[in-house]
């Protein structure tokens, strides 16, 4: 056997093992949310509901106050819409969900760590539509 040819082969399985690997964990990644930016949501009910803000009232919110002010009725997951004093919207969107709403109504941030649930599901404490069996 001529030496370069072994060596080769050597490389190719384990460049190859890399290459799952990689590929394996990035699949696993890509499935978990990401953490949120700080103040992205309202932490309590109260906040939530003061903080309705629908199109017309943060238009003329951002031009009295000349800075963009978030239509907080068209908040979701992987969204946010702010109004600009010069009359125009901004959509901001996310691939991943940036803040997840309650029960009452209110938006609570990520939270990608795990726990049990009663019913035996792990699951994360916060997050969208993702639960692991």
């Amino acid at each position: 056997m001529k030496p370069g040819v072994g060596m080769f082969v050597l490389r190719t399985r384990r460049s190859r093992g890399v290459l799952l690997g990689g590929l394996a964990v990035s699949l696993v990644l890509s499935t978990l949310p990401v953490l949120p930016l700080p103040g992205v949501a309202p932490t309590t009910a109260a906040a939530a509901a003061a903080s309705v803000v629908d199109e017309s009232t943060a238009l003329e919110q951002a031009k009295a106050s000349g800075e963009p002010v978030e239509v907080t009725t068209d908040r979701t997951e992987y969204s946010t819409t702010h109004a600009n004093p010069d009359g125009t919207f901004l959509l901001t969107q996310s691939s991943t969900p940036q803040r997840v709403k309650q029960e009452d109504g209110s938006w609570k941030a990520v939270d990608p760590a795990l726990e049990r649930r009663p019913d035996g599901r792990i699951a994360p404490k916060r997050a969208t539509d993702l639960v692991y069996r």
